[in-house]
Parts: C-alpha cells; sequence; structure tokens
C-alpha cells in the first residue's frame, strides 16, 4: 500500500496522472471516501493523463461513461445508485451484465466510484481509498490486490 497527501486539485491531478501512466488494459480501479472527496476529480485528472480529449463528466444518472479517445479506452462507473439499492453481490452482477459492462472491463481501464462493496469480486483490483483532510487536503491511500 501506497499513501499519498495532495494538498490541492493539482497535486490529486498529479497522482492521478501517475497511476494512469503505469495503467495497462484490464485494469479495476475502485475509488471511495465520502461525497466530495474527489472521486470524479480524480477520475477526470487520470483520463486526461491517458489523452482522454471529451470533458469527463460524473456518471451517477447514467451508471457508466466510455472515453475510447486515449491511449487506453477508458471507462468510468458510477455504482452510487446501485449501492443505494441495497442490492446483493448477485443483483449487482446483474446490473452490470445488463449494462453490458462486463463486455468492456476487459478492453481497456476501469474506474468504478462508489463500487467497494463488490470490490471483492475481482480478483485482481486497484483499491483508492480518499479521505478528506481539510478544504483542499486528501489523503490517498492506494492498494493493489491481487495477483501481478
Amino acid at each position: 500500500m501506497s499513501s499519498s497527501i495532495t494538498h490541492s486539485v493539482e497535486e490529486t491531478a498529479e497522482l492521478a496522472a501517475s497511476l494512469a501512466n503505469s495503467a495497462h488494459k484490464g485494469d479495476v480501479i475502485f475509488l471511495s471516501g465520502e461525497l466530495g472527496a474527489g472521486k470524479t476529480t480524480f477520475s477526470a485528472a487520470f483520463a486526461h493523463a491517458l489523452g482522454v480529449k471529451e470533458e469527463v463528466l460524473s456518471p451517477t444518472f447514467v451508471l457508466a461513461r466510455n472515453y475510447e479517445s486515449g491511449k487506453l479506452p477508458l471507462n468510468h462507473i458510477d455504482a452510487y445508485r446501485l449501492l443505494e439499492s441495497n442490492l446483493d453481490d448477485k443483483h449487482i452482477i446483474a446490473q452490470l451484465a445488463a449494462a453490458e459492462l462486463d463486455e468492456f472491463l476487459e478492453d481497456g481501464v476501469t474506474i468504478i466510484e462508489w463500487g467497494s462493496s463488490f470490490a471483492h469480486m475481482f480478483k485482481k483490483r486497484i483499491e483508492v481509498d480518499i479521505a478528506v483532510l481539510d478544504e483542499t487536503s486528501r489523503q490517498f491511500d492506494i492498494t493493489e490486490v491481487g495477483e501481478e
């Protein structure tokens, strides 16, 4: 596990870019943290470091957004609505399959916000926990889980 503290949006973007620069096809990254912690900000910076040209928006109401313009396809998922629905693992898998997310998980890098409750379903993953320290400072704990 690595831990980093950022003191600005720019420093958060640098940290996200660092992770994006080491990203590989098939990587699944879970972002957790309270509302307003910076999950979407981190995701947008990650996307731009991959070379995504489009504006990166929160996929809260559409579940997923796909960006193809970077060096790797980026799948950005916001599972907040799944979390709020109190679905069990079987039903979460069904929802993900219904959205055809299983098809593109292997084709690019996938960032999942609010997915910590079902992260265990992925044997290999990167978990990024974001803690709010103050108005501009965040602590990022990054853990790689699974085989190398």
